[in-house]
């Protein structure tokens, strides 16, 4: 053992780390004595012999203070409280006072009416025994009740519940005893499981706000079957019974079939020969308003109007009418339904074999305005659930394999004449919304996916329907500013996955927006069409970008830069020109370079200067001193001058014109080794050869500069 200076206790250890440090070891503690000090706030760890309880973590205030510490219990995190026998919680701000609790989480409460309680989440509270909550703020209520989720509540003992309410104030709640109840952001259940009655082994299942179910099922609202198995000779027929003289409300009853294949069920639930009713309609002559039926086959028979049926059409009208809007079949159908069909028609290849089968084709003909088919959808109410739509395509492959030579078409659309292809359109779309220029909402076609033209597709571009005609400048600036984007399209399913699965290139909408708004315009979001011609939109807009008007963009960029290249060009030559008048000079100056390399000894040896070359421009080879070629060079005002020094010395840094006339003197002082940088501003001097000298105690170095 050994006690510092500081009082830190170390034991088997001569330098503890902390206050008490026990290296090597283990600690046990024994015995009951030792009470719970009631000191308040702090961050502690504490072990309490006589009530075998255990604390760590930290408290604001009393939270761990005698009354608030059950026998054998634990409490670890911050502000916890565990006051129940055995009680346990791991956390924040929790509060376990039943016997045997378990709490993990934040702010959560175990009443002390509630032993063998367990809470986990947030801001749950338990106030019965062996109630359970999972979630946040939960409340039970009932011995044994269960919440899974959030905002919820079970009150009666062994009740469950399962989703979310609304919120803190709005619960979800089960007040029935041993049932289970799930919802969803609601006050209601969506599926209630009820407990057996009486005698009862089982148990009743409610749907759709249903708490107390009378059947086995209890629905509120339609229930459907799919895919029931069906008999070829059915012999029990399910029923609906109205229930409890209540309009609406019906049990499912079944029905056995006793009769002998034709007969009719009557309406008081009983079996009746339907022989005689068979055969309600007598043939009558061509010509007359109705023609129904064969002899011996009115079960099977035909229906003509107008005309005698044919034998291999169903129903068959003929007319002659001499009136305007003249029409062969009017069906006209008030709805109360969703979904209302004026005709469905709906046609089965029975043996998969035929050549074509066709739900609907109509024909007209005439000279002035003849329509094969014409549809028309209005919608009059103030917020429409569905847009109006004229006219619905849809075709559906379920083949095993694709073939490519009779793809699936939803429209197809085909103009034909005999006038050499003059004024013929396959399909037109148009829009007719008022102060709708095409630019936002109002489009001619939306295509949800890719597109192909076997043909150059044509915009109209005529001078006579353009004003405010300008030309297009400043084109290099605005393309400049463009940033070209790869990526991949978001394959969403909340788009109907229409957009390119593979690499894309373009331009940002947003992006371009910032520099060229006028490229940019909203959209509407791509839109789903459900099986049955509903349409479903996300209600979203997004930005497109009017990639055709980039062309006059690019063309008037091009123009600028072919301008530029052209008076880079002069520019080129010009300095073309100048180089070459500036060699001529150079030969010239030639001459002058023995005379200026005696001037330059002649110099040094005045002032005790001995070159170790007297070939201008030579440096020697032995020498430990560099200088380089002034950059740039040819220059026009300023170049830079740098040299390197193996060692020390005096140091002189000149420049002469092509005379020999010393124009400047960049340098005269001692210096180290190392390497030095000048820049030379010869803004005010002509143009022409200059040397630049550099002088090192007994050596001599010369290079040439020429400014432009």
């Amino acid at each position: 053992m050994h006690l510092t200076r500081l009082g830190w206790l170390g034991l088997n250890t001569d330098d503890p780390e902390m206050m008490f440090h026990v290296h090597n070891g283990g600690i046990l503690s024994t015995g009951v004595t030792g009470t719970n000090p009631n000191i308040g706030a702090g961050t502690r760890l504490m072990w309490i012999p006589d009530q075998f309880a255990f604390r760590a973590g930290r408290v604001d205030d009393d939270q761990w203070d005698g009354i608030n510490v059950g026998n054998g219990s634990v409490a670890f995190g911050e502000n916890n409280i565990a006051s129940g026998a055995r009680s346990v919680t791991f956390g924040i701000d929790n509060e376990a006072a039943g016997a045997n609790s378990f709490i993990y989480g934040m702010s959560n409460t175990i009443a002390s009416a509630a032993a063998n309680a367990s809470a986990f989440g947030v801001s749950n509270t338990i106030n019965d025994t062996g109630g359970i909550a999972l979630g946040l703020r939960n409340t039970v209520d009932g011995e044994f009740g269960v919440t899974i989720g959030r905002f919820l509540g079970a009150q009666q003992e062994n009740s469950i519940v399962f989703g979310g309410g609304i919120d803190g104030n709005t619960l979800l709640v089960n007040d029935i005893e041993s049932s289970l109840m799930v919802g969803f952001n609601s006050t209601v259940s969506t599926l209630f499981v009820g407990p057996p009655e009486g005698d009862e082994e089982f148990g009743s299942v409610g749907i759709g706000d249903v708490t107390e179910p009378t059947e086995r099922l209890d629905v509120r609202g339609t229930a459907r079957l799919r895919e029931m198995e069906t008999a070829e000779a059915p012999h029990v027929i399910v029923v609906g019974e109205e229930a409890d003289e209540e309009e609406g409300d019906y049990v499912l009853r079944y029905l056995e079939f006793t009769g002998n294949g034709v007969d009719l069920l009557a309406g008081d639930g009983t079996w009746v020969d339907g022989s005689a009713n068979l055969c309600d309609w007598n043939i009558v002559n061509a010509g007359q308003d109705l023609a129904t039926g064969y002899p011996g086959a009115c079960v099977e028979g035909n229906v003509g109007i107008g005309i005698q049926p044919s034998d291999h059409v169903k129903l068959e009208v003929t007319s002659e009418l001499t009136v305007e809007n003249a029409c062969g079949i009017r069906v006209r159908t008030t709805a109360f339904a969703d979904t209302t069909f004026g005709v469905f028609s709906f046609i089965v290849d029975a043996n998969d074999n035929a050549e074509s089968v066709r739900a609907f084709f109509g024909e007209a003909r005439g000279s002035h305005a003849p329509f094969g088919g014409h549809f028309t959808a209005h919608g009059h109410s103030d917020i429409l659930e569905q847009p109006p739509v004229g006219a619905y395509g849809r075709a559906v492959y379920d083949g095993s394999t694709v073939n490519n030579d009779n793809l699936p078409i939803g429209v197809y659309g085909l103009a034909t004449t005999d006038l050499e292809c003059q004024r013929t359109i396959g399909v037109y779309g148009g829009f007719n919304a008022p102060d709708c220029n095409g630019s936002e909402f109002g489009v001619a076609g939306y295509f949800a996916g890719a597109m192909v033209e076997l043909q150059t597709p044509l915009v109209v571009s005529d001078q006579a329907i353009k004003t405010n005609v300008a030309d297009v400048g400043n084109s290099l600036e605005l393309l400049s500013q463009l940033s070209p984007k790869s990526y991949n399209f978001t394959q969403n399913t909340e788009y109907g996955n229409v957009f390119s699965k593979g690499l894309s290139y373009g331009f940002l909408a947003q992006e371009v927006e910032q520099v060229i708004p006028e490229l940019v315009a909203s959209v509407p979001a791509p839109i789903k069409v459900t099986d049955d011609g509903r349409i479903q939109s996300t209600g979203d807009d997004l930005l497109g970008i009017k990639y055709t008007e980039l062309t006059p963009l690019l063309v008037a960029g091009i123009q600028e830069q072919q301008s530029q290249i052209e008076t880079q060009d002069a520019e080129i030559a010009e300095l073309q020109d100048l180089v070459s008048s500036q060699t001529s000079l150079l030969m010239e100056v030639q001459e002058q370079l023995q005379m200026l390399q005696q001037q330059i000894d002649g110099c040094c040896m005045d002032q005790g200067w001995v070159p170790k070359s007297s070939e201008m421009g030579q440096q020697d080879p032995m020498g430990k001193n560099e200088l380089y070629q002034n950059t740039p060079n040819p220059f026009r005002n300023h170049t830079t001058i740098r040299y390197t020094l193996e060692q020390g010395g005096r140091v002189m840094l000149k420049i002469h014109d092509g005379n020999g006339r010393e124009v400047a003197q960049l340098e005269n002082a001692e210096q180290s080794a190392g390497t030095y940088t000048y820049v030379w501003d010869a803004a005010g001097l002509p143009a022409g050869l200059y040397h630049y000298t550099l002088f090192v105690d007994d050596e001599l170095l010369v290079k040439r500069a020429i400014k432009l």
